[in-house]
């Protein structure tokens, strides 16, 4: 189990990827198509990715890989950066991707270190 700070963190990580999924589905937004479609969907994505991102990194990557190996924090936190600094070139494919591919990996990761279970690679 983690330090206290770290479980309150990975914590509102969940909470961040839960806003997510009910936003998405109460816009009902089933797929990429979708997602491009709905600008308030996007917003809510990018805007929890950054959350997300922070999140992690406070509690910091290399004890993030060290409590949960193989999870992407690290490109997460690239794609919030890109976010943050490069707002006005956002690839939609991309953001939507990583929401299909990585969120549930990272949700994953989150619920195995707070359950206090083994480490494992969780991204294979």
């Amino acid at each position: 189990m983690p330090s206290e700070r770290r479980a309150e963190r990975l914590s509102e990580i969940l909470s961040f990827i839960e806003r997510v999924e009910v936003s998405l589905a109460e816009l009902d937004v089933g797929d990429y198509t979708g997602y491009l479609a709905d600008t308030k969907a996007q917003d809510i994505l990018e805007r929890n990715i950054l959350r997300i991102a922070e999140a992690a990194s406070k509690i910091g990557f290399d004890a993030l890989e060290t409590l949960a190996p193989g999870a992407p924090w690290r490109s997460l936190y690239a794609m919030a950066n890109r976010l943050r600094h490069g707002y006005d070139r956002v690839d939609h494919a991309i953001v939507w991707d990583t929401w299909e591919r990585d969120f549930p990996v990272l949700m994953q990761s989150a619920q195995t270190v707070l359950s206090g279970k083994p480490k494992q690679n969780l991204h294979e």
